[in-house]
């Protein structure tokens, strides 16, 4: 049993279990252990991040009256249930071992406890109800959206966050440290795509030793390449990024490119494309996609120039990217984009 298991483990032992019983009695052992099993193979069918909806689990009792007895859909197992997923849910488990699912219900967990044990999800914050009493599943590991989830999507949004602060900020990795075309990192060599993919695939493998693929430049479909894509083992999550710079490329004798915050908007259009296309080549896979800006804008640069004031250098360090349309905000596979400033070296 793994480390995560064993906390999980506890989590029902410590918490849930003796709650249950306390309040249902101990016939309720049955219904605890069937929840437990439920809980474990959902989510790894079901990723809790970007659901906003309240979810519902319940066992009804030997002999108590069904809380809920019209509509649904009969499922037969964890991933036909995981696909009629909408909206707020709730889950009926049966002593057949199938599945009763009522999409867009909205239930009240309170009064289903009456007649059954019921564990609820809503935005983070996971119960236990019994007999009309509730308790709180204290997290066990911060940032985790359940207890019972792995860490997926959550834990590639953090290590985005730490590549973006321990890695970009000053350069300090050596792959992404070779795009520069003066050490003051003022310009960005010509063609810099290729290099900045290389380093945070190769942060991202680091990361996820053991735990997830890593592989870069990964076809959606017949003509869309995405620049990076994270594959979970023992899940069916996936994880597309995609990565646009801002700032000006040169060569020797002159400047190749030129990005602004336009390029950004341009790689959130591009990226909402992908996923669509993704729906279609994937169905059965939850996947999130990520938007990652390295940027370095700086101010009044030209050819010429090979120092930089701090005022015109970190000009656009704080200046964050107003997206047109909000995918982030529109769509629940769609993280919030991350903006990694470059810092230059700066005269004194």
């Amino acid at each position: 049993m793994t480390v995560d298991e064993q906390a999980m483990a506890a989590v029902f032992e410590d918490a849930f279990v003796p709650f249950v019983l306390q309040h249902h009695g101990a016939a309720a052992g049955s219904a605890v252990r069937s929840i437990l099993g439920f809980l474990k193979s959902f989510y790894q069918h079901f990723a809790p991040d970007g659901h906003n909806e309240s979810l519902m689990v319940f066992r009804v009792l030997e002999g108590r009256p069904a809380p809920i007895t019209s509509g649904g859909f009969e499922c037969t197992s964890v991933a036909e249930v995981v696909n009629k997923v909408v909206g707020p849910c709730a889950i009926q488990l049966l002593p057949s071992g199938a599945f009763m699912l009522w999409a867009n219900c909205i239930a009240d967990p309170i009064e289903l406890s009456l007649s059954a044990v019921v564990y609820s999800f809503h935005q983070g914050t996971e119960h236990f109800h019994a007999n009309k009493e509730s308790k709180v599943i204290v997290k066990l590991i911060p940032g985790r959206s359940s207890n019972f989830a792995l860490p997926t999507f959550s834990s590639l949004r953090d290590a985005l966050a730490a590549y973006r602060d321990n890695m970009v900020r000053t350069s300090s990795c050596e792959i992404l440290n070779t795009a520069w075309y003066e050490p003051t990192r003022l310009f960005f060599k010509a063609g810099p795509e290729e290099t900045i993919r290389r380093s945070l695939t190769r942060f991202l493998k680091i990361t996820f030793t053991g735990g997830a693929e890593v592989r870069p430049e990964q076809i959606v479909d017949e003509s869309h390449p995405v620049d990076i894509k994270v594959t979970w083992f023992m899940t069916n999550r996936l994880a597309l990024i995609e990565i646009k710079w801002l700032g000006k490329s040169r060569d020797v004798s002159k400047v190749k490119a030129i990005y602004s915050e336009s390029r950004a908007r341009a790689g959130a259009k591009q990226l909402a494309d992908y996923m669509d296309a993704n729906k279609i080549q994937a169905p059965v896979h939850e996947t999130r996609g990520y938007l990652v800006i390295v940027d370095a804008r700086r101010a009044k640069l030209t050819v010429g120039r090979t120092e930089i004031s701090r005022k015109d250098g970190l000009k656009y360090a704080t200046s964050e990217i107003a997206y047109k349309p909000k995918y982030h905000e529109a769509r629940n596979d769609f993280d919030p984009p991350i903006r990694m400033f470059v810092d230059p070296i700066c005269k004194p």
